[in-house]
């Protein structure tokens, strides 16, 4: 599988702060999900009490070499940062001076990851006032693995107190860089062909826009065409990269290159899918749904089903990473839960297909219960399911298919709990197949009490031969290509035989 991103990159512009923050723990509530390495001078911790809340950061600065200095940073969950445009900004007072930025990382000629650091300009801290600092994260590096943002005080005995951290997606707004097809998939040895992307502003074509074009590793100036079209061949193993720096905006198109068979396989199932009208999907999931987006199962059912039935069907994913049928039920009908910008107009357009696919995070279960209660009782799954099922009924006409739970390499789900067992951590076990058993067994229930659709991912999954490859040799859950590919098969076999 070859990532191909098309990073259009013009002038930046400053842009309000909007959209989902960024960040874990902004408000400085604990010190969880800001580090400050040992190799860092100066000392992190949080006091109380906090410009709003019940405390805030404290960032203390020591002398290192000829510095003096303090620094903390955070991996935050920035997915593709590849020349987006960001806001990052905070609240801060104290003594001495504040610099906001970031780690990028990178990676260098020998694939190993390199850092740099990237600061905004300096502001002196004022002891009696709280200052609002920020700044605008945008990089174009051409092999970026990730960023970090990062705050650092400087001076002797500097002290600055921090509260109201904010990252943000900050494009230029009503300015969308989109890719056709949003997801390319081609036969192993087959050439790739030419792939468009269309920059728009409040639906209308961006003409002439500078552009330039990472293609294989090769830097290159180009523009948009007085229809905001760009087009061009990616090349055969290299990543293909647009950027509009102006705007703020990326998009990232994936290939995927199955070997001859598996395109065949694949491709026989989706032949036999005829839809005489278009066909609009929505998926209610976890991270299986969340991670890889660009290529996971859904965008790769989207690409099938379009192959032989052009424009016709349509999706949104609304898979949010972590995601149990609890928080699912709170974000769905309360409206105040994590990521609940995911559920934005949810219901806003029709579909023909809901897919609910959950099961690994309501079935994790806590080393401090002996592993044995999971996230989700069966009691309170049949419970929150129907309040989801009932509310989705309220909004929409589709057709809901309840999903099992993927299967799981348990033995590695083990040895990473073994390793946090010798760290005497409390910490979940994911993937017990008797809990993902009594979870699929409530579904099936649910389905033919409430006369829905189901769809078996589990067993197929526990009973192919090469199962270990579907799954992350990290966590044993989360989905390799082959893990997606597998289940792309799955659903396209469902709409392939649906009545």
């Amino acid at each position: 599988m070859h990532r191909l991103i098309v990073l259009i990159l013009i002038v930046s512009c400053v842009s309000p702060l909007f959209g989902q923050n960024l960040l874990n723990n902004p408000g400085f509530e604990n010190s969880t999900s800001w580090l400050k390495p040992k190799y860092w001078a100066g000392e992190f911790t949080t006091v109380s009490p906090g410009l709003k809340g019940k405390s805030c950061g404290e960032l203390k600065a020591a002398p290192q070499g000829k510095i003096c200095y303090g620094r903390c940073y955070q991996l935050a969950p920035i997915d593709s940062p590849w020349g987006r445009r960001f806001n990052y900004s905070l609240k801060a007072k104290g003594s001495g001076e504040l610099y906001l930025g970031y780690l990028e990382y990178t990676k260098n000629d020998q694939e190993k990851i390199i850092s740099k650091y990237v600061y905004s300009a300096p502001i002196s801290l004022k002891s009696d006032e709280w200052q609002d600092i920020r700044m605008n994260i945008q990089s174009t590096a051409g092999n970026l693995v990730r960023i970090a943002p990062l705050i650092e005080v400087r001076g002797k005995n500097s002290v600055a107190y921090l509260d109201e951290a904010n990252l943000s997606y900050a494009p230029t707004p009503g300015v969308v860089l989109s890719a056709r097809p949003s997801h390319l998939i081609v036969e192993a040895g087959k050439p790739l062909p030419n792939v468009t992307f269309q920059l728009t502003e409040n639906g209308k074509p961006v003409p002439n826009a500078a552009l330039k074009v990472l293609n294989g590793g090769k830097l290159q100036e180009a523009a948009t065409g007085n229809d905001g079209y760009f087009t061009c061949k990616p090349a055969e193993d290299g990543e293909l990269q647009v950027a509009a720096v102006k705007y703020g905006v990326a998009d990232e198109l994936f290939t995927d290159q199955p070997s001859s068979k598996a395109w065949a396989k694949t491709d026989a199932v989706a032949r036999r899918i005829k839809l005489d009208k278009p066909l609009s999907i929505l998926y209610i999931g976890d991270s299986l749904s969340d991670f890889e987006r660009g290529h996971n199962y859904a965008d790769k059912v989207n690409f099938w089903l379009n192959r032989h039935n052009p424009g016709k069907a349509v999706f949104r994913n609304a898979g949010v990473r972590g995601d149990y049928i609890t928080r699912v039920q709170q974000r769905m009908l309360r409206g105040n839960a994590y990521q609940q910008e995911k559920y934005d107009n949810l219901f806003g357009v029709p579909y023909d297909y809901i897919f609910i696919f959950l099961g690994h995070n309501d079935t994790r279960c806590l080393s401090s219960k002996n592993y044995d209660v999971p996230q989700v009782t069966p009691e309170a799954q049949k419970e929150a399911y129907r309040a989801v099922l009932n509310h989705i009924r309220k909004n929409s006409k589709a057709k809901i298919v309840l999903v099992s739970p993927t299967s799981s390499n348990f033995e590695k789900c083990q040895e990473s709990v073994d390793k946090l067992k010798a760290q005497n951590k409390v910490h979940n076990l994911y993937g017990q197949p008797a809990k993902l058993e009594a979870f699929d067994a409530v579904l099936q229930q649910l389905a033919q009490e409430e006369n829905l659709g189901y769809l078996n991912v589990y067993t197929p999954m526990k009973n192919t031969p090469d199962k270990a490859a579907l799954f992350s040799p990290t966590d044993g859950v989360h989905l390799t290509e082959a893990g997606n590919r597998f289940l792309t098969d799955l659903f396209l076999n469902y709409f392939a035989t649906a009545k």
